[in-house]
Parts: C-alpha cells; structure tokens; sequence
C-alpha cells in the first residue's frame, strides 16, 4: 500500500537555466552568473515531487552536456577561423561560458533566480 502525503503548501519542481558571462578584465578578468526560471510545475506531494525532479535532472543533464559540446565545438571554429586569418586568438574576446541547467524543488517558484553583477565589484 502507498500512502501519499498531500502537501498543504504548493510544491514545485522548477528547471533552471545557469548562465555564466564574462564581466570583464578587471583583476584578470571575471564571470558573472544568472540563473534564470526555465520552467516550473506544482505538484500535491514532495514525493511527486521527488519522481518528477529525477526524471527532469537526466534531462536537465543531457541539456547541459549538449550545450558543453556545442560551445566547445564553436570555440574551436573560432579559433581555425582566426588562425586563417592570421589575427591573434589573444585578440579574440572572451567568450561567455555554456549554459547548465538544475532542477530544484521549492515551496516558493522562482525562488533560485538571480541575476549577477553587470560591473566589476
């Protein structure tokens, strides 16, 4: 027999989006974060909730790896298209980092966003 605990408060299983942007080259340089609400669904219980999250994560995952792979893939296109036009890859601008992504549960949706710093501090 299952038993089910029906939540009283709203539950959500929220995906989130983590971008990671170069700021600028103050002290050497420095990257800031965004996290940003990709989607979010409510559920009547944490154990829904848990079974959801699992099956999101593997997603959330795969997302993450495929855009690793495409950014690594378009580093590498910039930097042969820069070396046939002899310019220095030092002189090429720093790019912005791959977006990952996270699943979280949360009584309060949205409650992971959060925008960086758009100035060195």
């Amino acid at each position: 027999m299952t038993i089910q605990v029906i939540s009283n408060e709203p539950v959500f299983v929220t995906v989130y989006r983590r971008d990671r942007y170069y700021g600028g080259a103050e002290e050497g340089g420095w990257y800031g974060t965004d996290v940003l609400l990709e989607t979010s669904v409510e559920v009547k219980s944490i154990r829904l909730a848990e079974q959801l999250k699992a099956h999101l994560e593997t997603a959330a995952n795969a997302k993450s790896e495929l855009n690793k792979r495409e950014w690594s893939e378009l580093c590498v296109r910039e930097l042969d298209a820069a070396e046939q036009r002899l310019i220095d890859p030092l002189s090429l601008p720093e790019p912005n980092l791959p977006s990952n992504y996270f699943v979280h549960i949360e009584t309060e949706q949205g409650s992971q966003i959060r925008r960086g710093p758009r100035h060195y501090e």
